[in-house]
């Protein structure tokens, strides 16, 4: 099933240190107070920054479909997830305890490009090269609404209070949509390109839109105007994500990886897939590329992971631009996506799914 590499947990010393510094012998009996004081203390300040040490990184591995996965989806809870081939119109939900499917989304009259879940875990929505975007309830799996568009709708995201979704389509237009009416409320026609990957800002200000003009625009949901257009990247933008406490904005082309400040717009780190890849015999004989990113779920706000076509998807602290992790797969991923609390979900060109737990 592939190797893993992952920086090794910290050891459990014979004392708690408290977050004012105070340490306390680890006891049985006479610390309780010590401990629930510590945890109570360490629980508040992980809200506050976040986790910043990745001590495992477990992956498990499914047989998912007979061709590449096009498409995978963790739903809110990381309870369940749905996927597909690049050839199904269908997507299939299944539970990640029992591994076995709940139910099938069907609706499509072509191969559906991208899903994703509302934060609330009532919808799901599904693009497609039908040109439409389905809106479903996940309970019944029944269509509730279908958004149609002039050409193929590629990418979509929801706002993080589930009362908006977003498309991105192949005519270069980003729109923004009610979810409980179906009324469109947001044009925004700025990119050169066709609309890649959308993500919508924590606080559901803005939206992040990734094309392959090479930009990622930052805009207002409310007015549709652009706040920062970020320029840099060396060709067709493949991802882009918001991390979980907004500060920042990830990216990534074949090439290059970078993270962005969502404030000022500012490039702050860029990773090279040639600098990074260690050069082997067997990359040599091939083009090295990023195919896919993506940010780490939950509180894991400082780490990011990012799939190669050498077959390992790793995972990158992004203060330092290390890999902490990584995980060699059957094949090269190319479909990838985080859940809610920690884990993280992603798909093969043999049809091979993995779900990979962060703690």
């Amino acid at each position: 099933f592939g190797s893993i590499r992952s920086a090794p947990p910290i050891s459990n010393g014979p004392s708690v240190r408290l977050a004012n510094g105070t340490i306390c012998r680890a006891t049985n009996v006479c610390n309780t107070k010590a401990k629930q004081l510590f945890h109570s203390q360490q629980a508040s300040s992980v809200r506050a920054r976040g986790y910043t040490t990745v001590h495992q990184f477990n992956v498990s591995h499914h047989i998912g479909h007979p061709c590449r996965v096009k498409c995978i989806a963790v739903a809110p809870g990381d309870s369940e997830f749905v996927s597909c081939s690049n050839e199904d119109s269908v997507l299939t939900l299944v539970s990640v305890k029992s591994g076995q499917e709940v139910s099938n989304f069907a609706g499509h009259q072509d191969t559906v490009i991208s899903a994703t879940f509302s934060a609330d875990g009532k919808y799901l929505a599904t693009t497609s090269r039908d040109h439409t975007m389905i809106l479903w309830d996940v309970v019944t799996a029944k269509q509730i609404l279908q958004f149609d568009h002039a050409k193929v709708v590629i990418c979509c995201t929801f706002s993080r209070d589930s009362r908006f979704v977003a498309t991105g389509c192949q005519d270069k237009v980003c729109r923004l949509w009610e979810t409980r009416k179906g009324r469109e409320t947001v044009f925004f026609p700025d990119h050169d390109g066709i609309i890649i990957c959308m993500s919508y800002s924590p606080d559901n200000c803005f939206i992040a839109s990734a094309s392959a003009d090479k930009t990622i625009r930052m805009w207002s949901t409310s007015t549709g105007k652009a706040k920062h257009v970020l320029k840099g990247h060396a060709g067709i933008v493949l991802s882009c994500a918001f991390t979980n406490d907004g500060l920042r904005i990830i990216s990534n082309d074949e090439k290059l990886v970078k993270v962005w400040e969502a404030t000022s717009g500012s490039c702050i780190r860029t990773i090279s897939v040639e600098d990074f890849v260690s050069q082997s015999p067997a990359s040599l004989s091939k083009k090295l590329t990023w195919t896919l990113s993506c940010v780490a779920p939950g509180l894991f706000t400082k780490f990011i992971i990012v799939a190669c076509n050498n077959r390992f998807v790793y995972v990158f602290d992004i203060t330092t631009g290390k890999e902490v992790a990584s995980y060699f797969c059957k094949a090269p991923v190319y479909c990838l996506a985080s859940g809610y609390l920690n884990m993280v979900a992603f798909g093969d060109s043999f049809g091979n799914l993995y779900l990979a737990e962060m703690s």
